[in-house]
């Protein structure tokens, strides 16, 4: 990363760890311990700054001096993941968008999903520019931020071609 290393998410806060070298530096120290099934995600933005969404909150982290800043964020912080018109997607107590330029997260309504969503647990993009979102007890979402539009994919006994459970912790296009 930039010659940095490598980024380390824990329970205790956000390091980076010199590979060559095995050398730890400290970036960011959590307030309190993350509570259990605490979720941590890393994105980069445009401009090349990391994003972190830990159970702590979510914070910019400057790629050159490495320092970092907070800013609001809803409850649940899980995971975070760049979208291709240059804004961040945060999955939270719901879907969020986050302007990297400025930090402002607007909460989005996942239109079709039925009723209001929360415990999103990570976020992708897939090559039609739709995310897909696993949730924790929700099964699995797909939003199509062009249409507003959220199908909702969950488990059913009674078919073989859904979910077998409607608990996703991760997911990858």
């Amino acid at each position: 990363d930039h010659g940095h290393g490598l980024w380390v998410a824990t329970e205790g806060g956000i390091d980076l760890l010199d590979p060559e070298t095995g050398l730890r530096r400290s970036i960011l120290r959590h307030p309190a311990p993350a509570p259990i099934r605490a979720s941590f995600d890393f994105a980069r933005d445009r401009a090349g700054n990391l994003w972190a969404a830990t159970s702590s909150g979510l914070y910019r982290i400057d790629p050159v001096t490495l320092a970092t800043r907070s800013y609001p964020a809803p409850a649940g912080l899980s995971g975070i993941t760049p979208g291709r018109e240059g804004r961040l997607w945060v999955a939270a107590d719901g879907l969020y968008r986050l302007d990297p330029g400025t930090g402002t997260l607007d909460r989005v309504a996942l239109a079709g999903a039925g009723k209001e969503i929360g415990n999103l647990q990570r976020i992708v993009v897939d090559a039609r520019d739709r995310l897909w979102i696993a949730t924790l007890h929700n099964g699995l979402l797909r939003f199509d931020p062009a249409s507003g539009k959220t199908v909702s994919i969950r488990a059913n006994a009674a078919q073989d071609d859904t979910l077998p459970e409607d608990e996703v912790d991760a997911l990858m296009v």
